[in-house]
């Protein structure tokens, strides 16, 4: 990353100008692939594979880049290559025709953002100091949701005034999907030649990373929260879509509107929360995120419209700035020539921990279909047993522990 004032600046401005109109490529099928499944005929067990697989996919593989990363010190060419790949990998979709197929689609999906999630933190990273941290990360994740909203926004409206087939119906928020993350990741060629002249790279080995990191109590019981509680927040994933369709009559202008709700909200709140975080400490916030985003599985517990729907969905929008604070808090436990291995281990965590919950959440719903009880039903319990396991992990989060940062 430029040292220099001037182009410093510059990268921050086209890399908060990529992450946008990166998101509103990938949010005009993001929103809508367990949608898409639901519609193709997708029971709560296959919903719960679709989450499972693609958050595995999305996680495990990040602790291999998390260390290339490291060891190359070149982030901003891993963000560039998965912008193009992902924008490629969403055209597969013009051909489905079943859940099974959707799920290959997000596994591949998964697979490319493993490469590109703790890269973009990193760069993030690299362009505020250390006392901005939290407030550059939130900054860089409130760009993406400005893309978010227009792109869910517009790909819910086209659909719902689409009269022709389901896959006709789909078309243009693939075909628009593909060309905005192409293009927008062609945008970061000027930062990438800059970068190429001043990597400082890792020698460390991912062994030794991983001992330095397990080494850290505040990072060792962070994660350890985490197995638990991606487990319960996961839960409630494969039944988000299911129940939306339901509530909406399968509406998908009020479908978007939900996912756009939440995205306003958390685009004007998460920069706030990151001043915040850096002025009167990261833990307070993380719990505060971490046990407040339980009030938005209790809504969808006992929604019948689709008011309750969005609801839930501005709860979901203010709490989830726990995920910035958290980055934000990972970083400041590790050493420089770690940051990518300790990203990628918290996602690597939280992929085995999600993995496990979306498929219980699916089978379990599923299950309780199978004996006799109403759909509706089934959801409300498998959205109370997330809350109840939301709200107690996000209390043991009081564990944590946190050194004032300058």
């Amino acid at each position: 990353m430029s040292k220099d004032p001037e182009n410093r600046e510059s990268d921050r401005r086209i890399f908060l100008s990529r992450s946008g109109l990166s998101a509103f490529g990938d949010n005009m099928m993001t929103p809508y692939l367990g949608i898409y499944a639901v519609q193709l005929g997708a029971n709560p067990a296959e919903m719960g594979w679709l989450s499972a697989l693609q958050n595995l996919s999305a996680n495990t593989m990040q602790i291999v880049w998390g260390v290339a990363m490291d060891r190359i010190a070149r982030p901003i060419l891993f963000v560039l290559l998965s912008g193009i790949l992902a924008g490629i990998f969403w055209l597969p979709l013009l051909a489905v025709s079943t859940p099974q197929q959707i799920i290959i689609v997000a596994v591949i999906q998964g697979l490319i953002l493993s490469m590109e999630a703790p890269s973009s933190l990193m760069v993030a990273n690299d362009l505020v100091s250390r006392s901005k941290r939290s407030q550059g990360i939130t900054e860089f994740h409130a760009a993406q949701m400005i893309g978010v909203i227009p792109a869910t926004l517009l790909a819910g409206y086209l659909m719902s005034q689409t009269r022709s087939s389901l896959r006709g119906m789909y078309l243009i928020p693939i075909i628009a999907a593909c060309v905005f993350r192409v293009g927008s990741s062609l945008l970061l060629f000027p930062m990438m030649r800059r970068e190429r002249h001043e990597a400082v790279r890792s020698t460390e080995s991912l062994l030794s990373n991983i001992s330095v990191i397990l080494k850290n109590d505040n990072l060792k019981i962070l994660y350890t929260i985490t197995l638990f509680q991606g487990f319960f927040l996961s839960i409630a994933w494969p039944l988000f879509p299911i129940a939306n369709v339901v509530v909406t009559g399968n509406n998908m202008f009020l479908i978007a509107m939900l996912s756009t709700t939440s995205t306003v909200v958390s685009s004007l709140t998460r920069p706030y929360f990151g001043k915040l975080a850096d002025r009167l400490g990261k833990k307070p916030l993380i719990i505060l995120g971490r046990t407040g985003i339980a009030l938005a599985t209790l809504v969808y517990a006992f929604a019948t419209e689709p008011w309750h729907l969005i609801l839930a969905n501005i709860f979901i929008g203010i709490f989830i700035m726990a995920d910035s604070i958290v980055a934000a808090y990972i970083l400041d436990n590790t050493t420089p020539g770690a940051m990518g291995t300790s990203l990628s281990f918290y996602s690597l965590v939280m992929g085995i921990a999600t993995f496990f919950g979306s498929l219980s959440g699916g089978y379990i719903v599923n299950g309780l279909i199978n004996i006799g009880f109403e759909q509706s039903h089934a959801l409300s319990m498998g959205f109370l047993l997330s809350t109840a396991g939301r709200i107690l992990t996000g209390i043991a989060c009081a564990k944590l522990k946190e050194e004032k940062t300058s």
